[in-house]
């Protein structure tokens, strides 16, 4: 239902990859029939994420998914993307999020990663999530070349 072909198999693990896959978009899925599914919690998966380029794609696959008997969510707006939600027959939850808008939807390039943004939606707990986060402190000299 999204378009990935098989590539491989080894033992339990089956690889597939969209048509004209680039590095990093290939998926590896791994079925052991003797376990039970993870339940919520530490080294369980909570979703898989894949990209698609325009809201327009977005809504060709959700048809797609709908009429492959899965229910998927309708379209919520994430601000930098927007997202369709649904469980794969195994349980775990799959989203499919368009590119743009992107993170350079408020700020610009240069700035990405200098300040905590949160979308509206959870702006009223901005001082407890910060009160939460560890400081990031990052020495210059590791990065230089």
């Amino acid at each position: 239902l999204l378009d990935h072909e098989f590539i491989a198999e080894e033992g339990s693990r089956r690889r597939y990859a969209p048509k004209g896959a680039a590095p990093g978009q290939l998926i590896d899925i791994v079925y052991d029939g003797q376990r039970d599914f993870g339940i919520g919690g530490s080294g369980t998966v909570h979703h898989i994420a894949f990209d698609t380029a325009t809201d327009e794609t977005q809504l060709q696959v959700r048809e797609k998914i709908a009429q492959g008997g899965l229910m998927p969510t309708q379209v919520l707006d994430r601000q930098y993307f927007h997202s369709i939600y649904f469980r794969e027959p195994g349980g775990v939850l799959f989203e499919v999020a368009t590119s743009p808008p992107g993170f350079t939807f408020d700020e610009k390039v240069a700035d990405l990663g200098t300040n905590l943004k949160l979308p509206p939606w959870v702006e009223h707990r901005r001082t407890y999530i910060e009160q939460l986060l560890e400081p990031i402190e990052l020495n210059p000299e590791q990065f230089a070349s």
